[in-house]
């Protein structure tokens, strides 16, 4: 899967996980999880990318990246209160919601288009051994979040 709808669901996944996440037993805040698991991520980075040049990079797009996850979260959160809001006005009309619907994925499609770019940049100037390598931590991470969430 590849293009538009697979960055969707990456990001999807990854706002999934930052929900689940908030409910895990850890003693550390959501905000706090994100930052310590983009830290582990930079280090592991500069672990496997041996180019500092490169390295510098991919650290500053994840941080990136990382920015786009939370403003899609927040985004979210905006999203979830306007519609409990409007839901809760009986004498809303279909048009206004058609039309928070229309806004909200008009401001999905961007984030999604901006992740897409930083990840294809990321991948650029990585090599096919560096982002499999990358996407293993990444993977693991995810699977350590789900665990967790689940208990």
């Amino acid at each position: 899967m590849t293009g538009y709808p697979a960055a969707f669901l990456s990001l999807a996944f990854v706002l999934c996980l930052s929900t689940a996440c908030s409910s895990s037993k850890s003693k550390e805040t959501p905000e706090q999880q994100a930052e310590t698991g983009l830290t582990a991520y930079q280090a592991h980075i500069r672990e496997v990318v041996q180019d500092p040049v490169r390295a510098d990079q991919l650290v500053q797009l994840s941080t990136e990246f990382q920015g786009v996850i939370e403003e899609a979260g927040r985004s979210l959160e905006s999203y979830d209160a306007k519609v409990s809001r409007l839901n809760a006005n009986y004498g809303a009309t279909r048009t206004e919601f058609q039309a928070l619907f229309d806004r909200q994925d008009q401001e999905r499609a961007g984030l999604i288009e901006r992740a897409i770019a930083l990840r294809t940049r990321m991948a650029a100037i990585t090599t096919d051994a560096e982002w499999a390598e990358l996407k293993k931590a990444r993977v693991a991470e995810w699977q350590l979040q789900l665990a967790e969430a689940r208990n």
